[in-house]
C-alpha cells in the first residue's frame, strides 16, 4: 500500500472505518476499508500508534467473512543490554586483504 500524495491519503481516509476495540487489555483502533477493494483490517494501539495486529479477511461461499491469516506484531522497548554489544573473539579469523589467491582458495574450500 503506497500513498502517492495527500489527495490519495484523503480519498482513502474518507472510505475508511475506524472502530474502538480492546486486544490484550489495550485500547486499540480497528481500521478497515483504507485500501480500496480489500477486506483487510489493522489494529493500532491507541496509546503508542503502533500496529499490533493485521487481519486480512476473505469472503467464503456463504458470504461470511472469515479470517484467513492473522499477523501479530510484538514489540519490546528498553530491553537492550551491554551484552548485546559484546564484540566477538576475532583471534580465530584471518583478515584477507585483497589477496586474490587466498580468496580463491577460500571459495574452493581449500582454506
Amino acid at each position: 500500500m503506497k500513498i502517492e500524495n495527500l489527495l490519495d491519503l484523503f480519498k482513502r481516509s474518507i472510505k475508511a472505518s475506524i472502530k474502538t476495540t480492546k486486544i490484550y487489555d489495550k485500547d486499540c483502533y480497528f481500521i478497515t476499508n483504507f485500501v480500496p477493494h480489500s477486506p483487510e483490517g489493522i489494529y493500532v494501539d491507541k496509546e503508542t500508534g503502533i500496529t499490533i495486529r493485521y487481519a486480512p479477511n476473505k469472503r467464503s461461499d456463504s458470504g461470511v467473512e472469515e479470517n484467513i491469516e492473522i499477523t501479530e506484531f510484538m514489540y519490546e522497548f528498553d530491553t537492550v543490554t551491554e551484552a548485546d554489544f559484546v564484540e566477538p573473539n576475532l583471534s580465530e579469523y584471518e583478515v584477507l586483504d585483497n589477496n586474490d589467491e587466498k580468496i580463491e582458495q577460500f571459495l574452493k574450500g581449500e582454506l
